[in-house]
């Protein structure tokens, strides 16, 4: 009975119940849509840094995070490597790399970037150049190859096939000047990447560099689920003793660290400050239909229904309420998220901003079933608690203040 009253009585006031409910089904979509696109932008941020040739563990020499010139390098890198190889999880990845500072020259102009030399199969699921659309050749087929950014391709003014002079300093200090060969031209989320690195086969750089076998860096690109500080701690037992140090991508990039902790806690001020907005709509909607509906009150409390019963009626109204403002802002939730998390969300127009943060052009929001069952919980423990004030002023109306109010 009560609850077939209660969905009656929603109903007596249809603009009025369409007005709270329109506002319970705003409130639970931005909840949802707004955990979900922070999701995306999280996992884009890391996984865009992680990509960008630094992985989820590197190891390197002592000094080369804070000034990465050639004298602080990995020596004998590929007994390293082995022992990198032989302690992380069989589903990692390991590249090793050497990466140097140098001026790039063309015809047209010089410009500042990092050459740095790979095995391009290493690189594949590490960093983004193993999966980076390419115009042109790979690596593997000039030894004098060299994959260069769209964007450091237009700034120097040159193409495909066409020869630069790559200047940087050696092994004994001195200025080695290398010419190279553009094999290929790659594309990336950034355009700072495109205009930061060019790459070409790691042991062409070595031997004109006259390094050996050294390194500069062991990048490890982990399986999802596993932590980057408990393997980090392995390796860092496997090369105890060498001249070498584990860093992970927290480390290594600690703003991106820093942001995404104060995104998460941006959501939660979000989730905050739509419950209040939505508390006040529900307190000043119901309390309203008490004041009308006090005659009402004093009615069914004349007939015997104790004031249990009228905060019962209240709360289940309020809570019908909820709950149909939920069902609706899920599906609406779920209805515009499904194509953007497929088709992305275009940022363009804010490339500029969204690059210094390390995000790309396009975010695919990620929605996950617990941002469905975090609104809930709020839509839900909101109206429970809100409906108690005007069901206690609907409970203590007594016959007699109900006859008397107009």
């Amino acid at each position: 009975m009560t609850v077939v009253m209660a969905w009656r009585n929603l109903w007596r006031q249809p603009r009025r119940t369409l007005a709270i409910l329109a506002a319970v089904v705003v409130g639970v979509w931005a909840m949802v849509f707004f955990a979900a696109l922070m999701r995306g932008v999280i996992a884009d941020m890391l996984e865009a840094n992680i990509a960008n040739l630094t992985g989820h563990l590197q190891v390197q020499a002592p000094g080369f995070f804070e000034n990465p010139v050639i004298d602080n390098r990995l020596r004998g890198g590929s007994g390293l490597v082995d022992r990198v190889r032989a302690v992380v999880p069989e589903a990692a990845r390991v590249a090793a790399r050497f990466r140097v500072s140098a001026v790039v020259r063309s015809a047209h102009g010089a410009f500042g970037a990092t050459l740095v030399g790979i095995v391009p199969a290493e690189e594949r699921g590490v960093s983004f150049i193993g999966d980076a659309v390419i115009a042109g050749e790979g690596l593997s087929a000039d030894e004098n190859g060299v994959l260069m950014g769209r964007a450091l391709l237009e700034r120097l003014e040159t193409r495909i096939g066409h020869r630069i002079v790559v200047d940087m300093q050696g092994a004994d200090g001195g200025i080695v000047s290398r010419a190279f060969r553009i094999v290929g031209v790659f594309d990336a989320q950034l355009e700072a990447t495109e205009k930061q690195f060019l790459f070409c086969r790691r042991g062409t750089l070595q031997d004109a560099l006259g390094v050996g076998d050294d390194l500069t860096e062991i990048a490890v690109d982990l399986p999802e689920g596993i932590e980057a500080d408990t393997v980090a701690a392995a390796v860092r037992e496997a090369v105890a003793g060498e001249a070498a140090v584990v860093l992970t991508w927290r480390e290594m990039v600690p703003f991106v660290g820093a942001w995404l902790e104060g995104m998460q806690v941006f959501a939660v001020i979000w989730n905050f400050v739509v419950f209040v907005a939505m508390s006040f709509g529900i307190v000043n909607t119901v309390l309203m239909a008490v004041y009308e509906r006090i005659r009402e009150f004093g009615l069914v409390r004349a007939l015997g229904v104790t004031p249990g019963g009228i905060v019962r009626l209240v709360v289940v109204e309020t809570l019908m309420l909820l709950a149909l403002g939920f069902v609706v802002g899920t599906l609406l939730s779920w209805g515009s998220l499904a194509p953007l998390a497929r088709h992305g969300m275009d940022f363009s127009m804010f490339a500029e901003g969204s690059e210094y943060f390390g995000m790309s052009r396009v975010i695919f929001p990620k929605l996950a079933p617990g941002d469905f069952l975090r609104a809930g919980a709020v839509v839900f423990g909101l109206g429970l608690l809100v409906s108690l004030y005007p069901a206690v002023k609907a409970a203590r109306v007594t016959p007699v203040q109900a006859m008397a109010h107009h």
